[in-house]
């Protein structure tokens, strides 16, 4: 006959009374939230099993990754014209890996213990709480780091920018002298005058390698010794620019002339 010792009781495993979060809820945040979301939800669920060294990686990790995607899409030319559902695609891929890895077999027993799975609505509150907070930093970090051209006038779709002692008045005398010139006709031109340390500063943002070109070169000093006759005073600096003002070509205004004649 078999001896039962009534003083060891059995081990019941209780029902669990929190709710995890399940992969597809997990991926969900992640589409709509960024990786950032994708960590806080894997987060919680550690939480609610008492994991608490991975609910600070798990966050940590979210953070990164969504700061990483957010950096490249500011390296990323403007006019490679990427769709944005091809930003949100990694960090949905590697969410989905990360859950199915790390936190699938822990669904999984949670319910074969009976516990319930989160309504994928909380997960996707998640996922759009997460996606301002993303958008409010990201477009923080564009004004940031966004170039400060100066004061901006309108001249029809044209613009002129004054900066580094030049006056609204300069800039306006360059916007009308441009439009008598033919310059400015409404095709997008952007121009900035600056004026440090008492020498003029026109420069215009041209096409790529236009400050190659032998020709077009002369073309903008005869344009700039027209603004230094009829607009500004001498000295002037003429500046063929890329789209950021940065000066790829300087032109001396004062010796254009004999310039303009060497060239014919």
């Amino acid at each position: 006959m078999v001896m039962i010792d009534e003083t060891v009781e059995p081990v019941l495993r209780e029902r669990p009374t929190y709710l995890l979060h399940s992969v597809q809820g997990l991926v969900l945040a992640a589409f709509l939230g960024s990786p950032l979301a994708a960590g806080i939800v894997m987060a919680i669920n550690y939480s609610r099993l008492g994991r608490s060294s991975a609910v600070w990686t798990s966050l940590g990790l979210g953070l990164l990754a969504t700061v990483a995607l957010i950096v490249l899409g500011f390296m990323i030319p403007d006019h490679w014209k990427i769709p944005n559902i091809v930003y949100a695609l990694p960090g949905v891929m590697a969410a989905y890996y990360a859950a199915e890895n790390l936190q699938s077999r822990l669904i999984q027993d949670h319910m074969s213990q009976g516990g319930k799975i989160a309504s994928l609505w909380s997960d996707a509150g998640i996922g759009l709480g997460c996606l301002v907070l993303v958008f409010a930093f990201a477009f923080s970090g564009a004004v940031a780091t966004s170039p400060d051209f100066g004061t901006q006038i309108a001249f029809g779709n044209d613009e002129v920018y004054y900066a580094e002692g030049a006056t609204e008045e300069d800039a306006r005398k360059v916007g009308k002298g441009l439009q008598d010139l033919g310059f400015f006709s409404s095709t997008g031109a952007s121009v900035q005058v600056r004026a440090p340390a008492g020498r003029y500063e026109v420069s215009f943002v041209v096409i790529d390698k236009t400050w190659e070109n032998e020709e077009m070169i002369r073309n903008f000093m005869i344009l700039g010794e027209a603004l230094s006759q009829d607009v500004l005073r001498l000295p002037l600096t003429v500046h063929l620019c890329d789209s950021e003002f940065v000066s790829k070509k300087a032109i001396p205004i004062e010796s254009a002339e004999a310039l303009r004649q060497d060239g014919k």
